[in-house]
């Protein structure tokens, strides 16, 4: 799948209420770079959590916080790598 089929399936997803089901593709290590697909599992998780204390109480059983603290902090290493952060300015390495 590629990120635009995987973004229209978390959207299907948001539709279901399926929590585990967005974790899922956010932790996948094929989409953990994929700015989009994650940009679109956190809008849906959040949209899912946002007014519902059972969808919240299985996100952060499944995982939630540690997917989203871990995103964070690789996306912070990735900046402050030397050769990386240019100044004004951050750029992706691959």
């Amino acid at each position: 799948m590629d990120s635009v089929d995987v973004e229209r399936e978390v959207r299907r997803l948001e539709d279901s209420g399926d929590v585990r089901g967005v974790l899922a593709f956010s932790t996948i290590s094929q989409y953990c770079d994929d700015v989009d697909v994650q940009a679109a599992c956190l809008r849906v998780l959040g949209n899912l959590c946002c007014d519902d204390d059972e969808n919240r109480r299985v996100a952060g059983r499944c995982g939630a916080i540690e997917a989203v603290v871990g995103r964070h902090e690789a996306s912070r290493r990735k900046r402050e790598s030397p050769g990386v952060r240019v100044p004004g300015a951050y750029i992706h390495v691959h």
